[in-house]
């Protein structure tokens, strides 16, 4: 009997790997999730990774989840789908010449902070869809310039592409992950002269942009031999992680909303089209993994780490963190929400008196607090696609951490008035990897039947009608906070 086609997926992020094997009919047959890989963070706004030991981890799940498989299941293509924005350098050798540098590196703010006095942030904007950050390429390459730290640089691009070169020993990116980089035209997926020149680099240097989905190369003999993947295994353009979970759960119609609440939490919509200068201020738009749609994103806040520091209070070292968070949701779900409860905004908690301090704070309920940052996470959102023009959104679609909860989804529906759609635990960017490979190898029909077969059924929390009118009174109270602290 033939063996079972399949296509795999990695999710390269910035602090684990991810692994999905697919096969025809949809079902995962192989799957892993690397150890994390470090972070050397400093007091100087230093946030890098050692690229080595992020090929570690993709080395790690690769061999772990091929070692799962048996010879029922053939393996027949490859993509990568990456968190955006991190960048390396590659000296003459192809070897790492600078670490990885993240997009929670902070010590480019002067530049940023320079380029909005004089409006060179505005143009850059304009060309690439999105505001400059310091932790984006744009400006880290103009820190590393200032420093020197690209006199070594044979080659300059993003986590995304030192991976496939690690697999192929080809230098590609994909549209989406490229928007991180700052250094693209939106409209033509070609690298601007002139941002190149502002970053104080050749375009020479940057890897070639192919779209999601295109052929990139094949394995190599050295990926072949510390991954144990087959030499010669076809490698195919991925996406931004956003940009691969929307396409892994079908969110490629107009309107379609993402909500990804991990450690921070994103917003992401799918659009028809690329209009920056309609686009909100806090809203990146990008390409979306999806041919002809592209998608509007907006931070909304770290939310998942508020909460952590919530949940680590009063915990023993020998605490178990799921278990830590298990017993949060259970004190916020015991806790019925009232009018003046605590709010939550700018990092800060405020009282029927104004702003707390930190002492006076921690002295009200841990479940009171926690549930105030829900609810400020809801707020943002309903604020982010209320300045998005989203008005006629019904539904929203939840992945992350925050949908393993019962109370994070009912609470998004209450402060919002929107469903809920609570999509099941998967490795979605991985997925939608597997998606973009198998689709071009021929293991499925086409992404849309892929994803539909793959993203399964969603459980849909509607609002709670008892409860809209205390949170439309409680969001006024937050919205005065918001603009006091703004």
């Amino acid at each position: 009997m033939a063996p079972v086609r399949a296509a795999l997926g990695l999710d390269v992020g910035t602090s684990l790997v991810k692994c999905n094997v697919i096969d025809e009919a949809g079902l995962v047959r192989g799957t892993a999730t690397s150890a994390p890989v470090p972070l050397a963070v400093t007091a100087d706004g230093r946030a890098e990774q050692d690229p080595t030991l992020v090929w570690d981890a993709v080395v790690e799940v690769l061999r772990t989840t091929l070692g799962t498989l048996d010879d029922s299941v053939s393996v027949s293509s490859i993509a990568v789908a990456a968190a955006s924005g991190s960048l390396l350098a590659l000296g003459a050798d192809e070897r790492p010449a600078t670490p990885l540098f993240t997009w929670l590196d902070t010590r480019a703010a002067p530049i940023v902070a320079s380029w909005e006095e004089d409006g060179t942030a505005a143009s850059i904007r304009a060309v690439t869809g999105w505001w400059p950050a310091p932790g984006l390429g744009l400006a880290l390459l103009a820190s590393m310039r200032e420093d020197g730290r690209l006199q070594a640089a044979a080659r300059i691009g993003g986590l995304d592409s030192f991976v496939v070169h690690r697999l192929a020993r080809a230098w590609v990116t994909n549209p989406s992950n490229a928007a991180g980089l700052q250094l693209m035209d939106l409209h033509g997926t070609a690298w601007s002269r002139r941002l190149c020149a502002l970053a104080g680099i050749d375009e020479s240097a940057l890897p070639a942009i192919r779209l999601s989905g295109a052929p990139v190369g094949a394995v190599a003999a050295p990926a072949a031999a510390a991954t144990g993947l087959p030499v010669g295994l076809p490698v195919y353009g991925g996406a931004h992680d956003q940009a691969a979970t929307a396409l892994a759960l079908g969110l490629s119609d107009l309107g379609d909303v993402l909500v990804s609440g991990g450690t921070a939490w994103v917003l992401t919509m799918t659009a028809a089209e690329a209009d920056v200068e309609r686009a909100p201020r806090t809203v990146n738009v990008g390409h979306h993994a999806v041919a002809g749609r592209w998608l509007h994103s907006r931070f909304l806040g770290g939310f998942g780490a508020d909460l952590a520091r919530l949940a680590a209070e009063g915990a023993s070292d020998a605490g178990d963190g799921s278990a830590i968070f298990a017993g949060l949701d259970a004190e916020v779900g015991a806790a019925t929400p009232a009018l003046d409860d605590l709010h939550f905004a700018g990092g800060s908690f405020y009282g029927e008196r104004g702003l707390l301090s930190a002492e006076a704070a921690s002295r009200r309920p841990r479940a009171t607090r926690a549930r105030a940052v829900m609810e400020h996470a809801a707020y943002q959102l309903g604020e982010a696609l209320a300045a998005s023009g989203a008005a006629d959104v019904i539904d929203v679609t939840l992945v992350g951490g925050a949908a393993s909860s019962k109370l994070w989804p009912q609470i998004l529906a209450d402060a919002t008035g929107l469903g809920v759609l609570v999509a099941p635990a998967a490795s979605w960017p991985a997925t939608g990897a597997a998606l973009l490979a198998g689709t071009a190898s021929g293991v499925f029909p086409s992404v849309e039947e892929g994803a539909a077969t793959v993203s399964g059924p969603h459980h849909r929390v509607a609002p709670d009608p008892a409860r809209a009118e205390m949170y439309r009174l409680r969001e006024t109270v937050h919205s005065t906070l918001e603009r006091e602290e703004g």
